[in-house]
């Protein structure tokens, strides 16, 4: 799989405009990178798992609760990646009560340097 890389520093703040459907029903954005330094805490994400059907489609992920994101509008979200540190690939989680999307299902990555 081939990936499109967002690419940034620690002395860099990048804004990731991310397209989707019912991004106004976001409740959190989670990044997730097993280098990266992340501010906050590590956090599974797990609210699927009761239903077979559900939580096949959306299995267990963990990242870390990241506030720094803005609601645009009904189809756009935009997650100010700051703060990170390391170097390494860092996936961005868009949670709502009706699932989950990840940056790295549409073959986008933050790389860090």
């Amino acid at each position: 799989m081939s990936f499109t890389y967002i690419t940034t520093t620690s002395a860099i703040t990048a804004f990731v405009n991310i397209p989707g459907y019912m991004m106004d029903k976001t409740t959190n954005v989670f990044l997730s990178s097993s280098t990266v330094r992340i501010p906050g805490t590590l956090t599974a994400i797990n609210n699927f798992t009761t239903n077979a059907l559900v939580s096949s489609i959306f299995p267990v992920v963990s990242g870390y609760n990241y506030p720094y994101f803005q609601v645009i509008d009904k189809n756009h979200i935009v997650v100010n990646a700051y703060g990170l540190s390391g170097t390494g690939y860092t996936d961005i989680i868009v949670y709502g009560q009706a699932g989950f999307t990840k940056l790295s299902t549409h073959n986008f990555l933050i790389r860090n340097n």
